[in-house]
């Protein structure tokens, strides 16, 4: 059942599809760069600069989510009942919801440190909760490092409330920013960049 749980948990956290998943068994520590390695043009026979790129480590810490079903024995023995694929479903989706929850709101005791519980890199205030307004979005998306930008670093996520908020939001040409998924599986986008649905993110006030 384990693989079934895992392929359900995939197609219920948006947070998954997004991220790379490294599989361990315990905490894991990664080096982090610091600092980057730079380039210069250096003129003709002149000397070679040189830059030392700094490491540091972060600690991806183990937590364990657990789901607990009870079974009747009378719905264990009922031949007619798939009940393997019915648990595997249930426990995929349970795991998935509750996986997007704490990677975007845990509060880091006992949990995961959440994405929106870090620090506010890039934050962009708007001037008032529900009344967001275009040029907003387009200081938002500048606020992140352009080397984030590219390919497919980057997505939007936000509460349902926000994404009626942002719908209505008009360009200078009276176009709307928001552009629905043209084929099927395709997620809709905002400047060009896909936009997810969540209840973990916090709602307009």
């Amino acid at each position: 059942m384990g693989t079934e749980i895992v392929k359900k948990a995939d197609e219920m956290s948006f947070v998954r599809g997004l991220s790379r998943v490294i599989t361990t068994n315990s905490d894991t520590k990664i080096p982090v760069e610091s600092t980057k390695v730079a380039a210069a043009i250096v003129a003709e026979e002149g000397a070679y600069g040189e830059t030392d790129p700094a490491f540091g480590s972060t600690t991806l810490s183990s937590y364990k989510l657990s789901c607990l079903v009870k079974v009747s024995e009378e719905l264990l023995f009922d031949s007619e009942f798939n009940l393997s694929a019915y648990l595997s479903d249930a426990f995929g989706r349970a795991f998935g919801i509750a996986e997007d929850s704490y990677y975007l709101s845990g509060t880091g005791s006992g949990q995961p440190t959440g994405v929106i519980n870090t620090s506010g890199v890039g934050a962009v205030t708007a001037a008032a909760t529900t009344a967001i307004t275009s040029d907003e979005i387009v200081e938002m998306y500048h606020a992140v490092s352009n080397e984030y930008r590219r390919g497919n670093s980057l997505a939007w996520a936000a509460a349902d409330g926000t994404i009626k908020l942002i719908r209505k939001l008009q360009d200078g040409d009276s176009q709307y920013m928001w552009q629905p998924g043209l084929q099927a599986g395709q997620p809709e986008t905002l400047m060009g960049v896909p936009i997810y649905a969540n209840s973990n993110m916090p709602a307009p006030p």
